[in-house]
């Protein structure tokens, strides 16, 4: 399958993508540089957060001027029961190689057909996939809306086996606008359509930019608050059928994982909590589905999501209560698509020109000298190389 990168703004960071393996998909079409008319509203930015994305990270969200997050947080993620997430209300949708994701119904039902995918994958128990001791599970960094990567990525996954693995997350969020405006949906929207493709492999956890999404809680990137970047986005691209397209969405991200935990004792995740937050960190939010208040900043998913600067107490604590003995993570800056925290936490980006993927052998066992070894640069995939 091909995934296509729209043309929009140049993105500086992401090398020319290579042609598909197998059948090429039309180009969307190039949207319009002229400002479009502003919708009335979009979904509110409660708060802001500055990210960090200088070298210098520090253990949470740097402080900035914001608000105060409303307690009425029902309205922003609905009902979070189990059943009512996995019970799709569109028709389940075509998978074939030319979505029109420009095309409302379309959109609705990626996202709610694979919010359902998403809590009927094999080994999951409550936010974690469990994986088998064999195969092959390629791990990726922070994706950022880079869509020549994430279709290196497929190229590295080789999906086609049935014992491969994908774990794709920060889905969102461009370094690149027009007039404005983020279109990342519209990756989102693809990576929604690639779990219906493989649902038993391919594994969709929640970022802080995802969680930022959901919760309308703004980041600041650059003085953009992409949340809001993000919202006029869907505003322009589905019109008067946005709010049913975000319903849509929110659903995909609340029944994302928080983890993928493999039996060699690797743990996947897109961050850990901070070393100031662990000892009131919840560490049964894997475990279990999450509430309303574990959404909320200072609950646990906002604790997992958005912990920087790792120290070695911390990847103890969490070790021992889930199961790991080495972690592989995103969040953080990775100059040269990766970074290392203390001896057994490896830290990956996709989302540049140096971006990294990594393969794992889930049948045998690594330190941190192996696992960077076996670090493959996205800049070498191509069709010749995989």
């Amino acid at each position: 399958m091909s995934i296509n990168d729209p043309e929009t703004e140049s993105q500086a960071s992401a090398s020319p993508p290579p042609e598909s393996p197998a059948e090429s998909s039309p180009e969307p079409p190039v949207l319009p540089p002229e400002s479009p008319e502003s919708p009335e509203s979009f979904p509110g930015s409660a708060e802001h957060v500055s990210e960090n994305t200088s070298g210098e990270s520090s253990d949470e969200a740097p402080d900035a001027p914001q608000h105060e997050q409303p307690d009425d947080v029902e309205t922003t993620l609905g009902p979070l029961g189990a059943e009512t997430i996995i019970a799709p209300s569109s028709p389940a949708p075509s998978l074939d190689n030319s979505p029109d994701l420009r095309d409302p119904a379309t959109v609705i039902s990626f996202f709610e057909w694979a919010a359902k995918a998403n809590m009927e994958t094999p080994g999951r128990t409550g936010c974690v996939v469990d994986l088998p001791d064999h195969g092959q599970l390629l791990m990726s960094g922070d994706l950022h809306d880079n869509t020549p990567n994430l279709r290196k990525l497929l190229l590295l996954a080789d999906l086609a086996a049935a014992d491969h693995h994908l774990v794709l997350h920060e889905v969102i969020h461009s370094g690149r606008r027009v007039s404005g405006m983020d279109l990342s949906i519209r990756i989102l929207a693809q990576v929604a359509r690639l779990k219906l493709q493989y649902p038993d492999r391919i594994h969709v956890m929640a970022g802080n930019h995802e969680w930022a999404q959901l919760m309308g809680s703004g980041i600041l990137k650059g003085g953009t608050d992409v949340v809001e970047a993000f919202s006029r986005g869907v505003a322009y691209l589905y019109g008067e059928q946005a709010e049913a397209v975000t319903e849509a969405m929110n659903r995909f991200i609340r029944t994302m994982l928080l983890a993928v935990r493999c039996a060699n004792g690797i743990l996947c995740t897109h961050s850990l909590p901070s070393p100031r937050r662990i000892d009131g960190f919840d560490d049964t939010i894997l475990e279990r589905m999450p509430t309303r208040v574990d959404f909320k900043r200072d609950g646990p998913v906002y604790e997992l999501v958005w912990g920087r600067n790792h120290d070695e107490f911390v990847a103890e604590e969490i070790g021992e209560a889930w199961e790991a003995d080495m972690f592989i993570m995103g969040h953080q800056p990775a100059g040269i698509g990766y970074d290392i925290e203390g001896y057994n936490m490896l830290i990956l980006a996709s989302d540049h020109d140096h971006a990294m993927a990594l393969p794992i052998d889930l049948s045998r066992k690594y330190d941190i000298d192996t696992l960077i070894h076996a670090l493959v640069p996205l800049a070498s995939v191509d069709e010749e190389t995989v």
